[in-house]
């Protein structure tokens, strides 16, 4: 039989729990926390494995829908890549003023990239905006060449440093690559520095080149400035200087065409006025060398003067100090 004490009776007649209650109880209160815990942890499993689940079978989704709109699209990428142009492999830098049949690989707002040839051997070259039209000013790149045209350009720039160089198609035939500024007068014109900011047009002097026009057979203008009128331009060559007479033959050839009497007549007076203007020139540098020479003199005597009056004031100090001694 258990005693007062350990049925929980004090001696008091009083009932407390025992010790061996207390940690029954506490034993008890322990598992229903650990209990709870685990059913807290099994739930955020099972919420991770059913998002885990979820994210699988979204992927799923949208790697078929993604394999379904691959195979619609697979024909037009196979033309695409058909279509699309070879890419450049070649590393040198054509020479400069060269003309060459290209096709514009790309198009940026600044200008557009052209190959030349295949693009086997040269770089691309960078065609600027201010150098496709020389009829003014163009808006924008798309309204004169787009990607995969054929241009007829003229290489106006190479940077061999730097591995670039600058293309021009203003003065260029688009039809037969035929090369409208030959002396390459026109070649510096037009910024093509990336900009994109166009200047005014450079001020041109139409002077009568010694050349004959391709589409009417006229001497005097080039093709880039014929309207096909046939009109002959008579051509003065350059006048002969003083150091070389004029020769009968040169003579000749200067009065073809023309009045020989009129053309002997006005290099008469041209070599008169030139004579006259070298005399004069030869005799106002001499006179300001002989002037120049003549200040020299005059500050060297005045340099003399002085030298002597301050000889003089010492020699007069020399004999008073004497006299007073």
């Amino acid at each position: 039989m258990l005693s007062d004490d350990e049925d929980g009776l004090g001696a008091g007649g009083g009932r407390s729990p025992s010790p061996v209650r207390e940690r029954r109880d506490r034993h008890q209160r322990d598992d229903r926390r650990d209990d709870r815990r685990d059913d807290r942890r099994d739930d955020r499993r099972d919420d991770r494995r059913g998002d885990r689940r979820d994210d699988r079978r979204d992927d799923r989704r949208d790697d078929r829908r993604d394999d379904d709109r691959g195979r619609d699209r697979g024909g037009l990428n196979r033309e695409f890549k058909r279509d699309r142009p070879a890419r450049t492999t070649g590393r040198e830098m054509p020479k400069l003023f060269s003309i060459h049949k290209g096709t514009v690989a790309r198009v940026q707002d600044y200008g557009a990239f052209v190959r030349l040839g295949d693009g086997s051997r040269y770089k691309d070259g960078l065609l600027h905006i201010s150098r496709l039209s020389a009829s003014g000013r163009v808006d924008a790149v798309g309204d004169v060449v787009s990607q995969d045209d054929t241009v007829w350009v003229k290489v106006v720039e190479v940077k061999e440093e730097e591995g670039k160089f600058s293309l021009d198609m203003r003065f260029v035939g688009q039809k037969d690559g035929e090369d409208q500024d030959p002396g390459n007068l026109q070649a510096d014109s037009g910024r093509g520095k990336g900009s994109g900011k166009s200047q005014p047009d450079p001020i041109r002097i139409g002077a009568i080149q010694a050349t004959t026009c391709s589409k009417c057979g006229a001497r005097g203008h080039g093709a880039r400035e014929c309207w096909g009128s046939g009109k002959q331009y008579g051509l003065v060559e350059e006048q002969p200087s003083l150091d070389n007479p004029v020769s009968s033959q040169d003579l000749e050839k200067l009065t073809q065409g023309h009045d020989a009497n009129v053309v002997k007549a006005a290099l008469k007076a041209y070599l008169k006025r030139k004579a006259a203007g070298e005399s004069s020139s030869s005799s106002s540098s001499s006179s300001k060398k002989k002037k120049k020479k003549a200040k020299k003199k005059e500050k060297k005597i005045k340099k003399k003067e002085k030298k002597a009056k301050k000889k003089e004031k010492k020699a007069q100090k020399e004999k008073e100090a004497a006299g007073a001694g």
